[in-house]
């Protein structure tokens, strides 16, 4: 008799494997995983599944409906533009986390497609950008930005990501052999250097918590000089592209202090930290005139035009369609109730992550810190953009939480 289960283990096995891969190289790439795996998840009800959900997947499956059914009721409270009915159909997305936590379980994924997967994803973000670099300079261009399918800011945002996973599973690359512990330590390397190469600032914001929580977790797990080795590794990094203009870096960064001081001395509100300023502000005025519910999920733009008109905004936002601040955005658009979902959707899963971090079993520590690295990453991309309002962090995002979260319940289940 076939088992049908097996027959689903391969194709769902590479569209792990290959997410990282595609999903800053290829157009589209992150959605092609994503839903492949979504799709199998709906169209394989005959496959049994081992086990049983786990309180942790049930309660991710409970907040993941929330948050999507909070822009639901926001959005018919609105006057339902065709902007929202488009963030309505990005949000909507997040609900695959279901059938791809179903075709996981049903197809018995092991973890070692996770760790491969993301090292390989991280390696190609660096390697990609350090050619788009040489590129430029054999050119002449003094303005370059890592953007690869994505842009310069996701391709920065979901590279650090992707190096910083493949760091929390240096022990399993260990135990599949000692040089294999290279891997993540040049995946962490390479996606660190994509997200320097893409000049994306926002993201840099989660450098320092990333490698605090790095070293949180190791400090218990490896010698001293090799915790010390790991934070050398992280520092050198960074200072070394501060130090060499070509990669841009402290050019960013100086043009941040200089906007700064032009918004508040009132000289030049039109730079790019001076429109990310007017965007917050016109949130939260947005957020003081509708509390509860919000304006409504696509009102933003509508809204910020209307500030303009009234000569309360800088006429430079007038093309943005949402404001530059996941936590600024969910307040204007879906307010108190909708915040407070959005945090129970980083709080909920970053809980079962910690927990799973501190138990004594290293297969599903490694997972749980993988987990925290996520969550963490996004809460910090947040600050400074409207991360899930766009399509590939969705698909990140869904897809990480989903996975970890039936690794840890699989091997908990098993223990």
């Amino acid at each position: 008799m076939v088992d049908t289960s097996r027959l689903l283990y391969w194709p769902v096995a590479l569209g792990v494997f290959l997410a990282p891969i595609v999903m800053l190289q290829i157009p589209h790439g992150s959605g092609a995983s994503y839903l492949l795996l979504a799709s199998l998840g709906v169209l394989t009800p005959f496959v049994s599944r081992y086990r049983p959900f786990s309180q942790d997947e049930k309660r991710l499956f409970t907040v993941v409906g929330a948050f999507c059914a909070v822009a639901l009721v926001s959005y018919l409270l609105s006057d339902m533009n065709y902007l929202g009915f488009r963030k309505l159909g990005r949000y909507v997305r997040l609900l695959a986390v279901i059938p791809v936590a179903y075709i996981f379980v049903r197809a018995r994924l092991t973890q070692g497609w996770l760790w491969y997967g993301v090292a390989a994803g991280a390696l190609l973000a660096g390697v990609v950008a350090m050619i788009g670099a040489w590129d430029a300079s054999l050119q002449g261009r003094d303005h370059y930005r890592a953007g690869g399918s994505t842009g310069p800011i996701l391709y920065g945002d979901l590279a650090l990501a992707m190096g910083f996973i493949a760091l929390a599973g240096m022990g399993y690359f260990h135990q599949q052999g000692r040089w294999q512990v290279l891997m993540p330590l040049v995946g962490v390397a390479m996606g660190l250097l994509a997200s320097l190469l893409s000049g994306t600032r926002g993201g840099w914001i989660a450098l320092p918590a990333l490698a605090l929580l790095c070293l949180w977790f190791y400090w218990k797990h490896l010698q001293r000089w090799q915790c010390s080795t790991l934070l050398m590794l992280l520092l050198v990094i960074p200072l070394a592209a501060w130090m060499i203009p070509q990669t841009g870096v402290k050019t960013r960064v100086e043009e941040v202090r200089t906007e700064i001081a032009a918004y508040l001395d009132g000289t030049n509100r039109d730079t790019s930290i001076g429109h990310r300023f007017e965007l917050w502000r016109a949130a939260w005025q947005m957020f003081e005139n509708h509390p509860l519910f919000g304006a409504g999920v696509g009102a933003d733009q509508e809204a910020i035009q209307a500030q303009i008109r009234a000569g309360e905004r800088h006429e430079g936002i007038a093309h943005y369609q949402s404001p530059h601040s996941e936590y600024l955005s969910v307040l204007a658009s879906r307010g108190l109730v909708g915040f407070v979902v959005l945090i129970l959707l980083f709080l909920v899963p970053a809980w079962t992550f910690y927990r799973a971090a501190r138990t004594g079993s290293a297969d599903v520590a490694r997972l749980g810190l993988a987990g925290l690295v996520v969550v963490v990453a996004f809460m910090h991309f947040g600050l400074t953009d409207a991360i899930l309002d766009r399509v590939p962090p969705i698909h990140f995002y869904g897809l990480f939480l989903a996975l970890l979260t039936y690794l840890i319940s699989s091997l908990e289940y098993d223990a």
